[in-house]
């Protein structure tokens, strides 16, 4: 395997979306519950997390999590 792997992840509610652990067990306690994704990209190359594709990437996927965690058809 190449050292030069990159990774990017996030948790996402239709409310919120965080890369903190915490705040999404802390969310567990509030009396309306919600339904959550962990979202995990593995890149076989480095990459550069805020360049504009990868932001667009990310951007895409999200928007694409929100549809469906608010019960629609992902595009």
């Amino acid at each position: 395997l190449s050292n030069n792997l990159s990774a990017v992840y996030w948790l996402q509610s239709m409310q919120q979306t965080t890369d903190d652990y915490a705040t999404r067990i802390w969310a567990d306690l509030a009396p309306q519950k919600q339904r959550w994704v962990l979202v995990t990209i593995l890149f076989d190359q480095a990459i550069d997390p805020q360049a504009d594709e990868a932001q667009a990437l990310f951007t895409a996927l999200r928007s694409t999590v929100f549809t469906t965690l608010k019960g629609g058809q992902s595009p």
